[in-house]
């Protein structure tokens, strides 16, 4: 068929019109497109996914922290046990006496300026010589009394009952009487002790012969 130059034109014009689309709409330019779109997402994926493993970071750090400032120690503000140098010792009439037996209160006192605790049995024995030689054998604890933490405010007091034996009802043989100068008292868990000068008592001297006891620690003087 024989085409005019306008026709051929057109043709001409269509052709090149369906090459650029073919060109724009093209499977490798928009599969490309999509990868880039897909990389930029998975970016943002790993982006959000670092900042997630950053907070578990800081997570796992707080528990290894230490914790000893504000839950245990000093830092807890616990109070202290009373030592020897807070307290002062005296020894009153107490529950008296009846049976062959006295029962005096051991009292001790916070003469400190600050609070502290006691808790548990004093060590007591008889001592001669002015807070010398220790006479006899230690009290014994009386373990049924309960044990209790005891805060003494400055000027509070605590004490224990005591039995102490008279030394006449045992063999003198075998006690070997002695007048006692006073008592040697260790406050719980100190190893300073404490002395009350008395000569009301008086103690065997043997080393097997026990004529005291003591109670735990109560509130008060008594």
């Amino acid at each position: 068929m024989n085409r005019t130059p306008r026709t051929r034109t057109m043709i001409a014009s269509g052709a090149l019109l369906a090459a650029l689309l073919g060109a724009c709409t093209g499977g490798g330019g928009g599969q490309s497109d999509a990868a880039a779109s897909g990389g930029a997402q998975s970016g943002t994926q790993s982006g959000t996914a670092a900042t997630s493993t950053e907070s578990s970071g800081n997570t796992s750090a707080t528990p290894s922290q230490d914790p000893s400032g504000t839950s245990t120690g000093t830092g807890s503000g616990g109070t202290p046990a009373c030592t020897t140098a807070d307290l002062e010792v005296s020894l009153t009439a107490g529950g008296g006496g009846g049976a062959g037996s006295m029962y005096p209160y051991l009292v001790l006192r916070n003469i400190s300026s600050d609070t502290c605790t006691l808790g548990g049995y004093p060590g007591v024995s008889f001592v001669g010589d002015d807070d010398g030689t220790q006479l006899g054998a230690p009290a014994e604890r009386e373990e049924g009394t309960p044990v209790q933490t005891i805060t003494l405010e400055p000027r509070d007091s605590a004490h224990s009952e005591l039995r102490i034996v008279n030394a006449g009802n045992f063999d003198a043989a075998t006690c070997s009487p002695q007048q006692a100068d006073g008592l040697r008292v260790y406050p719980p868990d100190q190893t300073e002790a404490l002395f009350v000068p008395t000569t009301d008592y008086t103690a065997c001297t043997d080393p097997d012969t026990s004529i005291i006891s003591v109670q735990a620690l109560a509130p008060g003087e008594g």
